[in-house]
């Protein structure tokens, strides 16, 4: 999706059937995306300024 400026894709996960999937499932899904966006923002983002907490 972001190849015109370098980037690729470094896993991909899909969530599927969603049409005939339960509420159970897809709260599961929210929270497997929620984790994996977390663990996204660990890795790739800079922790915070010591100096910028107080």
């Amino acid at each position: 999706m972001l190849g015109f400026i370098g980037l690729s894709p470094i896993a991909v996960t899909r969530f599927s059937p969603v049409k005939t999937s339960t509420a159970e499932k897809r709260e599961q899904w929210l929270a497997e995306a929620s984790t994996l966006g977390e663990n996204d923002a660990r890795r790739y983002l800079p922790a915070p300024s010591p100096a910028l907490m107080s």
